[in-house]
């Protein structure tokens, strides 16, 4: 598998957004977009206002409930190819999002933090989807992949990177013996986490051919929103979105 990187600072704006190189348009919110959370109950004006910048409604979006879980949700059900993915009505608890071509949903996103968001598509099908895959959810990927299978354009938007996302010893421990020791690292007596790796090992095995990565980490990037950086204070949540098809270019 080969693995090629990009860094924000090459990649074009839209507004508040990074547009990140992909089969379909794909982008990232950055810190002066605000706070991309939301509630099922209510509307956040501030991500409705982001979403217009890139021609998209509230409605527009097929959001999910994120819980840390390793669930994909296939939005549509007419895709027969896809029968190992049951449709649910949006929003539901899940932490991915696969959206077909004849969806009603003109975009597929999630919210993270220092979590790794995770673009797919898959030509085949015409499948596009986003994934969020923080340290609980690492194997959500793996989940996707079954469905969509290896021949998958992946793209790993940014995320905090293992020399920034310390971890107490049991929670790596564990990771580890998941995913991998070269996960995992201890320096100086304190382990840190590496998501991407482990994302990357996922891909490698399922048998994908080829992965982008945005090297930038969110610890260190003022520029984008970070949980470890800026603590529950001032701590506010990025948007990933993909749209499904290519019409806004």
């Amino acid at each position: 598998m080969t693995v090629d990187s990009v860094t924000l600072s090459a990649l074009p704006r839209r507004a508040n957004w990074i547009e990140l190189p992909f089969a379909r348009p794909a982008f990232f919110s950055t810190r002066t977009a605000g706070d991309m959370g939301r509630s099922f109950e209510t509307e956040n004006a501030t991500r409705v206002a982001a979403l217009g910048d890139l021609g998209l409604t509230a409605s527009d979006v097929a959001w999910v409930k994120q819980e840390h879980t390793r669930d994909v949700v296939y939005v549509s059900e007419r895709n027969s190819r896809l029968k190992s993915c049951k449709s649910v009505r949006v929003p539901a608890v899940a932490d991915g999002v696969l959206l077909p071509g004849m969806a009603k949903y003109r975009a597929a996103g999630v919210t993270v933090a220092d979590c790794l968001p995770i673009y797919l598509h898959n030509n085949r099908d015409g499948v596009t989807g986003v994934l969020h895959s923080g340290w609980k959810g690492t194997g959500i990927l793996d989940r996707a992949l079954e469905i969509l299978g290896a021949d998958t354009e992946v793209l790993f938007g940014p995320c905090i990177a293992g020399l920034c996302y310390a971890v107490p010893a049991q929670r790596a421990t564990a990771f580890a013996s998941e995913w991998g020791d070269e996960c995992v690292e201890n320096r100086g007596g304190r382990w840190f986490l590496d998501i991407r790796r482990a994302n990357l090992g996922i891909a490698d095995r399922r048998g994908v051919r080829s992965v982008r990565i945005v090297s930038d980490c969110t610890h260190c990037n003022s520029d984008l929103w970070s949980y470890r950086r800026d603590g529950n204070a001032i701590f506010g949540l990025a948007a990933a979105v993909v749209l499904k098809d290519d019409h806004q270019r």
